[in-house]
């Protein structure tokens, strides 16, 4: 049986950048990625581009055919994660959640996650 993850890695493989120049601040945790995926919904793919994605990169997330849109952001943000390793920080996540108009999920991000 193929995992999500499995199929997650071959839509991107990792290359270590989660945006050019942003390599400082705590790397995000699943467990806060889960959290978000809850809350972004409809503006999940202009997210995915504030965080580098490629277009084609999104189109496979949103063809995969996860049973629910809470599964494919959460699935998206942790390619996201992997592909940007060390530089995919609250941040830089934070930045891209408040350029898609959720300056509140972004304000939540480092209430409740990045350490003070």
């Amino acid at each position: 049986m193929e995992s999500s993850l499995s199929r997650t890695e071959a839509i991107i493989p990792s290359s270590g950048n989660a945006t050019a120049g942003d390599t400082e601040g705590t790397a995000a945790s699943d467990e806060s990625l889960r959290d978000l995926s809850v809350d972004i919904s409809k503006c999940w793919m202009e997210v995915g581009r504030n965080l580098q994605l490629t277009e084609g990169q999104l189109e496979s997330l949103d063809k995969e055919g996860y049973i629910t849109l809470r599964e494919k952001i959460y699935q998206m943000l942790l390619v996201w994660k992997r592909k940007g390793g060390s530089a995919a920080t609250y941040d830089v996540l934070g930045d891209a959640l408040q350029k898609a108009g959720r300056l509140d999920l972004k304000e939540y991000l480092l209430k409740n996650y990045q350490p003070a």
